[in-house]
């Protein structure tokens, strides 16, 4: 138990950061043309959460196949509110 605690606040974690730097651009209304520029943080960000989706939709299907259903629907639990904040944040 202590150990899925552990993993689910690690995977938490993981996908905090890129969340808060999205939603602080997803917020920040600066007004002026900044050019052709890569903001390098926001696409840093976004492929963290990229592969982050990638990798827990990989390791909920390998829980499901495992018979580890516990594991499966903390990661399901822990998808929702990432995407659901994915989405808002792609509303720019």
């Amino acid at each position: 138990m202590k150990k899925t605690v552990i993993y689910s606040i690690i995977k938490i974690l993981i996908a905090a950061v890129p969340m808060v730097l999205l939603i602080n651009k997803k917020l920040n209304t600066d007004s002026g043309n900044n050019g052709m520029g890569i903001d390098l943080s926001l696409l840093a960000a976004f492929l963290i959460l990229v592969i982050w989706g990638i990798f827990m939709i990989c390791e909920t299907v390998k829980f499901f196949y495992q018979r580890n259903k516990k594991n499966a629907v903390i990661n399901i639990l822990i998808m929702i509110p990432v995407l659901a904040v994915f989405i808002y944040i792609g509303g720019m």
